[in-house]
């Protein structure tokens, strides 16, 4: 994602491949950072938010989402 305007860069894939005991822990700091990306770059569209969430969440997430 490029806000090179805003001054606000990506953040990295959500990363699936873990264990379940690790998995809560991981997606609720990588949510949080997608959260504060969302309001450093003033992003409050719904729709919008959900587009940026598969795509910054990577090809991983998106199967998962699509499932």
């Amino acid at each position: 994602m490029d806000l090179p305007a805003q001054g606000v860069s990506s953040i990295a894939p959500f990363d699936c491949d873990t264990d379940d005991f690790a998995l809560r822990s991981k997606w609720e700091k990588w949510k949080r950072s997608l959260e504060i990306y969302f309001e450093a770059a003033s992003i409050t569209d719904a729709a919008k938010k959900k587009a940026l969430l598969l795509h910054n969440g990577g090809s991983s997430l998106q199967e998962i989402y699509l499932k």
